[in-house]
């Protein structure tokens, strides 16, 4: 099955094509707040290089959050209007469910290991779950939430070794290396290049869970937020 995935839930604005597994090209940039201006031609280039046209693909998968409000918006009105306009069905991804996944996939956790994938919600504060990886799936030990930092250093206490990825990662470790009982031998920290979302990984997962994420009604997708979205108005 060939998936068009893509990923704006975070700084990282991308698009792969993957066939089962098999990466076939991923186009990606690291900066926030150009996800509306360069996600169609990321789309358009990974295409044109791998099966030509978005006729060729079977699904477009598409990262769902919790995430930035912006670029979870924009990403999933991409992927809707790729989808009725082709006629494709949309694998609606958990953006937690695949950066744990992504911990697997390059390697870092092993049989019996805690993922731990974190999402920068901004002030001192992130979006997380913790999974553990037996028997080459992934459990839900708790399920996606927002938490303090701090509160959720104290809540790991000492669970054994744990992968930690994610653009939270560096906050957690900024606390880490501040507390006296020393806890960071038990965590294992991928490099910053595979420790991000990632267009690719979202394709993969929704190959292996398609049955699980696809969407029935396209039309009334929205994005999981976690935390409500607000504006501040100006006092006139």
């Amino acid at each position: 099955m060939i998936i068009l995935g893509i990923e704006t839930a975070t700084a990282i604005c991308g698009a792969a094509v993957v066939d089962d597994i098999t990466v076939l090209a991923e186009s990606q940039v690291v900066e926030p707040h150009v996800h509306s201006e360069q996600l169609l031609s990321m789309i358009d280039q990974s295409l044109k290089s791998t099966v030509g046209s978005l006729d060729s693909v079977d699904a477009i998968a598409i990262s769902v959050g919790p995430g930035s409000f912006t670029g979870l918006r924009i990403g999933l009105s991409v992927a809707k209007g790729l989808a009725f306009t082709a006629n494709k069905k949309i694998i609606a991804v958990p953006t937690l469910f695949a950066l744990a996944w992504r911990a697997v996939y390059e390697g870092y956790a092993e049989e019996n290991d805690y993922i731990l994938p974190m999402i920068d919600a901004r002030r001192d504060e992130v979006y997380t779950a913790l999974y553990r990886y037996r028997s080459r799936q992934l459990q839900y030990c708790t399920a996606p939430s927002v938490k303090t930092i701090s509160h959720l250093s104290n809540e790991m206490g000492a669970l054994g070794r744990t992968v930690v990825l994610g653009d939270g990662t560096q906050k957690f470790l900024r606390v880490l290396q501040e507390d006296e009982n020393d806890k960071m031998s038990q965590y294992i920290i991928p490099s910053e290049e595979h420790r991000t979302c990632s267009a690719s990984t979202v394709a993969q997962v929704a190959h292996a869970h398609a049955e699980q994420y696809t969407v029935s009604e396209i039309a009334v997708l929205e994005p999981y937020y976690i935390k409500e979205f607000y504006t501040t108005l100006k006092q006139q």
